[in-house]
């Protein structure tokens, strides 16, 4: 596996030169199962994300830069929301997404320290369900490229950075992946799915017209 756990805790280890027990912190990968209504609930372990459970199915979010699932409101707001969890865990050693929401990154705790801005290998993304650095299309994480401006016209639609036939959909600020149909591919320019297979991106580029 790319960037495994035991080679992200040698360098929690090397940083703070202790050896601690590993605790690893687990997230369940279908809280909504068994729920019957469309509902919010947090991260276990990343107060800028949340859960969005749909058809007993769960989807994780991240909310807009800046916010903060809020579990009394079950929104996104501008601050840490009331019961939202601590980011490191008081014992042993923990990895845990970026704060931030970037994929790239995450964050080492080791007895409650945190060591933020640790970065994945050029073009890997953190998984948060292995704890380690993984394929961007192996993750669940989406950098989110959605404007918080109201101004901006809603819904907003974005290429994926992982998959040519996936897009990102914003909804009031929030991304959420999606899939074009069989056949189709998500065009970055005319911002909809098109008949064709995925360009080639070493394809030679046509010179300008003279």
């Amino acid at each position: 596996m790319i960037g495994n756990k035991s080679t992200l805790q040698l360098i929690g280890l090397v940083v703070l030169v202790a050896v601690i027990d590993c605790t690893a912190a687990q997230l369940n990968p279908d809280p909504c199962a068994g729920t019957t209504t469309q509902s919010f609930l947090p991260h276990p372990t990343n107060c800028t994300l949340y859960i969005s459970c749909y058809e007993g199915v769960g989807y994780e979010v991240s909310c807009p830069p800046g916010y903060f699932f809020n579990v009394t409101a079950t929104q996104c707001d501008v601050k840490e929301g009331e019961g939202c969890p601590a980011s490191c865990p008081p014992d042993g050693i923990a990895f845990l997404p970026d704060p931030a929401g970037r994929c790239e990154f995450y964050v080492i705790c080791i007895g409650g320290v945190e060591i933020p801005d640790q970065a994945c290998a050029e073009g890997l993304y953190f998984d948060v369900t292995l704890e380690e650095c993984n394929f961007p299309n192996a993750t669940n994480c989406i950098n989110n490229p959605c404007s918080t401006d109201p101004a901006e016209p809603q819904p907003e639609y974005h290429p994926s950075d992982t998959d040519c036939t996936h897009y990102i959909l914003c909804l009031a600020g929030e991304p959420i992946e999606r899939t074009c149909p069989p056949n189709l591919h998500f065009d970055p320019v005319e911002l909809k799915c098109v008949v064709g297979p995925c360009p080639d991106p070493n394809a030679p580029v046509d010179p300008p017209p003279i």
